[in-house]
């Protein structure tokens, strides 16, 4: 029989829970959302295979979900979110309760900070947005608390019998919360720093170790849905992980595992830094940052090694999301743990206070007032993020794969590199069973990753592809700097466009492509391509889907809406530029930044289009503005600026932009090369000899650093290697006539006649007048008595 103890212990978190999931099921979006949310609803419906690494207890567990005979399936995976976000913020309850044990704290002020700090944690902006559509995060948050609560039951106890069952039990849930996701990796450090503090001879013991492994192992054994599901074929396979070579690429995340070594910048590590504080301080207001420092406090006297955990765990996370390939939804359990910290600061200034106060009367109102008001602190939070967080009515990402879809012809082959199409196409497809004609291809996908080639051809046996794609490769290069290997696409476009309409989305990497709204038509040999008519059908969706923007602000302040549409545009923008109809691409970018003005991308992409156009101090306005909205696009700006200040002879101004892109990024391509220039023309030659070495060490690939670099040498005698410089720099870029004007003066010197005649002419063939007028003035030709006919250029 259940105790009554069990019922009171239970009620408050049970509560707790009931409040949070009616906020969120009030607020939750009605469809599918952008970003993964659309895979991860379709993968669970068909009980697929989600992206690296897998993510198989999810799928189980929302599949059951997707069951419930309420709402469309979107909504009903959406809702596993908000339950399991809303359990995680309950736990918040009786793990705020542990570290207020034996503090002297009376009960009811205990009660109420951990009451406020549950409250805080699911109102707070970050977990909110992740539990009103389907994600993973709620659930890897609800295992984060669990954890926490099991561990603190593993010191509690750990010399009594219940140790043993907590600590293996830790140790299969930690295994079992891995199959949902691997961001709990991140943790570990934090919990065995806490383990060797507070537990090393209880969990040391070799026989405890090794059956702790094994429970891990068991939790882990959910990683066997991939394989054996993968065989069935389902319609979403993603990786086709029934081999052990597909296997262990997907739950490796070999797809994204490149990525996960780019780490940020110092600019963009200190925005991350501010970032975080500014984070935290919207999740907790300014009353809840101060009782985190005094709860730091109270912890540092009463709970060392949970607050060593705590700040390893909040570092390592906060770490761990400035790099871009980690999602900031990672940084949730530190706001977790934040607002268990919240409770311990909070309690302990009600209770300072009530404790200097003389008479019981007064203690007891101020108590009780102080509980009262504690509570009420998280309805501020509540109103504040409700219009933010309310996605009761949000129909935009569906209305995004509706849009293309209605752009597409029947079965027509689409290809695009954009997830956000890709994920909403597929729910629309396979859960409400809208326009299963149209083929949707990641080209990546094909290109350059045989698990996930092999998963796109049993899907779409229909596809065509040219023999040598039969000779591609995974790890193979995808092309010249390309996303993909441009070539192998062409001819897959070329050859499915001979069977059936073929689109491409976002991106337009070929020449016979064409805009029609969101997407481009593959149009091989359309004459012209840009048809006045093709051009104004563009320009009416465009323009009426910026009136849209404009004429409902809250589409402009949407998070994702507000970053898609105008990426679509800029796109669309350098398409016409690379096609000289600067007038579109300056429509473009105009309507871009009607629908927000802020989004960096664009302004930095308006702001290089008016440089080429000679529209300088508009340029320096909109590059500006692009690197202060944005510090992964800042250096690039600052670059961009100093080329425009360089190429008017502002050297000063030119090197002030310079230095401050190598603050942000020493390594930026170009820089260095740029900076040494402006040294060289100051005759400030050891300065300039060390940037020109430099780029070349960092980026060999930057053709202008080669002749620079041979001027120095040039200066000091040293010939031969000049020499061998620049042949490297004609094996980087052949058509850089400073490289053959340079091997001129060096063959010259030598008094090599006709080499030196070869290497002139070419430099004038590849530089024209302007060159050819610097040939003939140059010392060494007049040394060597070179004619305008030697130099084949008086036709020039």
């Amino acid at each position: 029989m259940i105790s009554a103890a069990w019922w009171r212990k239970i009620t408050i978190p049970a509560v707790l829970f009931g409040i949070v999931l009616a906020v969120y099921v009030k607020t939750l979006c009605p469809t599918v959302y952008w970003e993964d949310a659309g895979e991860l609803i379709t993968v669970a419906h068909v009980l697929g295979i989600a992206h690296p690494p897998g993510h198989p207890l999810y799928t189980i567990i929302a599949h059951l979900f997707s069951l419930i005979p309420l709402g469309s399936i979107a909504w009903r995976v959406n809702l596993m979110s908000a339950v399991f976000a809303a359990l995680a913020a309950a736990l918040v309850y009786p793990a705020s309760l542990r570290t207020l044990n034996g503090s002297g704290i009376s009960k009811t002020v205990s009660v109420a900070a951990s009451a406020a700090a549950a409250l805080f944690a699911a109102f707070g902006a970050t977990l909110w947005d992740q539990s009103v559509v389907a994600e993973t995060s709620g659930l890897h948050t609800f295992f984060f608390m669990t954890l926490l609560l099991l561990f603190f039951r593993m010191v509690s106890g750990r010399s009594t019998d219940s140790f043993l069952p907590a600590f293996y039990l830790f140790s299969f849930v930690y295994g079992l919360s891995l199959t949902n996701h691997v961001a709990g990796v991140f943790l570990m450090p934090a919990f065995a720093l806490w383990a060797a503090v507070s537990l090393r001879k209880e969990v040391l013991e070799p026989k405890r170790l090794l059956l702790s492994l094994v429970f891990f192992l068991i939790g882990l054994g959910v990683y066997l849905y991939l394989p054996l599901r993968s065989i069935q074929d389902p319609i979403i396979d993603w990786g086709n992980p029934e081999t052990l070579s597909n296997f262990w690429w997907v739950v490796t995340a070999g797809q994204f595992r490149s990525d996960v070594f780019e780490w940020p910048t110092r600019a963009q590590v200190i925005e991350g830094c501010l970032h975080k504080l500014n984070e935290i301080r919207g999740n907790y207001l300014g009353i809840g940052i101060v009782f985190i420092i005094i709860g730091s406090w109270a912890c540092a006297r009463r709970q060392k090694p949970f607050l060593l955990f705590g700040g390893v765990a909040i570092g390592t996370l906060a770490a761990v999301t400035m790099n871009p390939a980690f999602i900031p939804a990672y940084f949730i359990p530190a706001l977790l743990l934040l607002a268990i910290v919240f409770a311990a600061g909070a309690a302990a200034s009600i209770q300072v206070i009530v404790d200097r106060l003389p008479h019981a009367k007064w203690k007891h109102i101020f108590s009780t007032s102080s509980c009262v008001a504690i509570l009420m602190l998280p309805l501020l939070l509540l109103f504040r993020n409700y219009p933010m967080n309310d996605r009761s009515r949000y129909y935009l990402a569906r209305e995004y794969g509706e849009k293309i879809l209605a752009a597409l012809p029947e079965n027509a082959a689409f290809f695009t590199i954009d997830v956000n199409a890709i994920f909403t196409i597929w729910y629309l497809q396979y859960c409400e069973d809208l326009r299963r004609d149209v083929l949707v291809i990641e080209p990546t996908w094909l290109s350059n990753s045989s698990p996930m080639r092999s998963e796109i051809l049993r899907r779409y046996p229909q596809l065509l592809l040219p023999e040598e794609a039969e000779r591609i490769s995974a790890g193979d290069s995808t092309g010249k700097g390309g996303l993909f290997d441009n070539a192998l696409m062409g001819a897959i476009l070329e050859k499915n466009s001979k069977v059936r309409p073929v689109y491409w989305g976002s991106v337009p990497a070929f020449d016979a492509l064409r805009p029609v709204g969101l997407v481009y038509e593959y149009a091989p040999g359309a004459e012209p391509l840009l048809d006045e008519r093709s051009v104004y059908r563009n320009r009416v969706f465009w323009e009426e889907t910026t009136a849209n923007f404009r004429g409902e602000p809250s589409l402009m302040r949407d998070r994702v809406a507000s970053q898609v549409y105008p990426e679509h545009l800029r796109h669309q923008a350098l398409y016409y530029s690379r096609r000289g109809r600067l007038e579109l691409a300056r429509w473009a970018f105009d309507l871009a930044l009607q629908i927000n003005p802020a989004y960096a991308p664009v302004l930095l992409g308006f702001g290089e289009l008016l440089a080429t156009q000679g529209r300088e101090e508009e340029a320096l306005a909109y590059l500006n503005q692009a690197g202060r909205f944005d510090s992964r696009i800042r250096p690039r700006a600052h670059f961009q600026r100093g080329v425009i200040y360089y190429e008017a002879s502002q050297n000063t101004l030119a090197a002030e932009e310079f230095r401050a892109v190598l603050h942000d990024d020493f390594d930026f391509p170009g820089v260095h090369n740029y900076l040494g220039s402006i040294y060289l023309a100051d005759d400030s030659f050891e300065e300039a000899e060390e940037e020109f070495r430099t780029e070349l060490k960092l980026n060999p690939s930057t053709p202008g650093a080669y002749p620079n670099m041979a001027q120095i040498l040039l200066r000091k005698g040293q010939l031969e290697e000049a020499e061998r410089l620049l042949e490297e720099g004609m094996a980087v870029q052949p058509q850089l006539w400073q490289n053959y004007y340079f091997l001129g003066k060096i063959y010259a010197m030598r008094t090599e006649r006709a080499k030196a005649m070869e290497s002139f002419s070419r430099a004038i063939e590849l530089g024209g007048m302007r060159v050819r007028a610097m040939v003939l003035q140059d010392k060494a030709v007049k040394d060597l008595e070179l004619t305008e006919a030697e130099l084949q250029c008086s036709d020039i």
